[in-house]
């Protein structure tokens, strides 16, 4: 009972005292996974799961962790790791005149993408992974489930390999001119989307939003900052999340 009393406290002062009110709420009305409503929010959505979702849900729509102060316009918004959508769907409701790509190379993840988005028709839905370059990859469970997948390289006749994409094959793709948000949550593979086939997309990159996971490979935070070493930029955390303003972006 003490412990649970103390996990609601830090909980409470993580995320503030809406979402307390929103935790109580939702467990009087036996925590629904489906339909669920939050101010600010123009549709109902859905959740794959009570434990890593709903964390996820308050870090992004009580906490803020990806909220970015914008003086201009938001054009284009690229989520790397969009998971059920919940970081799509914020951004979605902030910006709802930006073309949001949102990538998830998760099966389940994926319907559960499909789902909470079909109401934005700002948001396009890849059934993708992200990597250097265009590579089929295998999605490895570390014992922790969907929530939390990591991806190897594969070969394309493997079972279970899908399809991974780099930044520059999606603003190929789309004709993009300029990123205002690269939001980047892809569980370790940040190490190799920064190894190599970077500069071109860097350079036309306003804002990243990145986690870098060094529980994963410690090496993952020196290769993220050896890659924007030549792009000056204003960095600060909000969470777990490294927001890098970038100084000249489009050029």
């Amino acid at each position: 009972m003490f412990q649970s009393i103390q996990f609601h406290i830090k909980r409470t002062r993580q995320f503030g005292f809406r979402s307390l009110l929103f935790y109580i709420r939702f467990k009087l009305s036996g925590s629904p996974r489906e339909g669920i409503q939050l101010k600010g929010v123009r549709h109902p959505l859905s959740i794959s799961n009570t434990g890593p979702d709903l964390t996820t849900l308050f870090q992004i729509f009580f906490a803020e962790e990806y909220k970015i102060p914008f003086d201009t316009e938001v054009n284009v918004i690229i989520d790397c790791g969009a998971n059920v959508g919940l970081s799509a769907i914020y951004y979605a409701n902030k910006y709802p005149n930006a073309m949001i790509l949102a990538l998830e190379p998760d099966a389940n993840n994926f319907q559960y993408l499909i789902k909470n988005t079909t109401h934005y028709p700002n948001i396009r839905c890849l059934n993708k992974a992200v990597w250097s370059h265009q590579k089929s990859i295998q999605l490895i469970d570390i014992g922790t489930g969907n929530w939390s997948l990591q991806s190897r390289e594969a070969d394309q006749n493997m079972p279970n390999a899908i399809e991974a994409l780099g930044i520059s094959d999606l603003v190929e793709q789309y004709e993009i001119k300029g990123i205002d948000i690269l939001k980047i949550d892809i569980e370790g593979a940040e190490k190799q989307l920064f190894s190599v086939n970077y500069n071109h997309w860097l350079r036309m990159t306003k804002v990243i939003a990145i986690e870098l996971h060094p529980n994963i490979d410690e090496k993952i935070p020196e290769t993220f900052n050896n890659a924007i070493q030549d792009f000056p930029c204003k960095k600060y955390f909000q969470g777990e999340n490294l927001i890098c303003h970038f100084n000249t972006p489009h050029t």
